[in-house]
């Protein structure tokens, strides 16, 4: 965690993490001021059961410095994670980026080929790699694959990569991407499933060489629910 000067966090392992507090966040790698490297880092046996009664985080890698700074967040492993906290709502992040400053963000594996390994119960929006503001996304060879989001609740969507710049102009370059084995249940009415989410006043988005595979939604009361592999607004 820092909130200085930035942070280098690379080769590190965390493991066997257990969050059943109170508390409404799971942060694990954290930087809220300069610049942030996290590479070569693998997270393995996580959970939060966090009965918070409020809108809950948690997330594996986190970057939002108060002014923009530039991140390489590459070469990761995250698996084996399990969220069934009980509040209103809750977001996953594997990466959450929030930085008008360019990102590099390459060759992360979030989830296993194995069923449901990354295994989400709580009434929660899930993001695999999320980015904010201005600047532009790079995001080459990820796998997000083995999700499953169960709870039926009316804020259960996914977004595999997420660039959401809006009118600050972020841009997403995304090459040789793989998505898939993701399953997901909801009653949410709109957008609630998509492989590659793009929302942004950029004039142009790259993306090029991506799979995107096996994606099954079982909507319970909304009719109005769409699969998508790639949204552009």
């Amino acid at each position: 965690y820092s909130v200085t000067n930035g942070m280098t966090c690379t080769n590190n392992t965390f493991q066997n993490i257990k969050h059943s507090a109170t508390t409404q966040l799971l942060g694990i790698i954290y930087n809220a001021a300069g610049p942030l490297t996290a590479t070569d880092n693998t997270f393995k046996n996580i959970s939060s059961s966090s009965s918070s009664s409020v809108s809950q985080a948690i997330f594996m890698i986190d970057h939002q410095p108060s002014v923009a700074a530039i991140a390489d967040v590459s070469n990761n492993t995250m698996l084996d994670i399990s969220v069934t906290s009980t509040g209103t709502t809750a977001i996953f992040y594997g990466i959450s980026i929030n930085t008008g400053s360019a990102v590099t963000c390459n060759n992360n594996t979030i989830g296993s080929a194995a069923a449901n390994n990354i295994s989400i119960a709580s009434n929660a929006i899930s993001y695999g790699i999320y980015k904010s503001l201005a600047g532009t996304l790079t995001c080459n060879n990820n796998t997000l694959q083995g999700f499953n989001l169960s709870n039926d609740g009316s804020s259960v969507k996914f977004r595999g990569i997420s660039s959401e710049g809006g009118a600050s102009g972020g841009m997403l370059s995304a090459t040789g991407n793989i998505i898939r084995d993701i399953s997901v249940s909801t009653t949410f009415v709109g957008r609630p499933f998509t492989g590659i989410y793009i929302q942004s006043n950029a004039a142009s988005n790259l993306i090029t060489k991506c799979t995107i595979d096996d994606l099954r939604m079982a909507p319970i009361a909304a009719a109005s629910a769409f699969v998508e592999g790639i949204y552009v607004s």
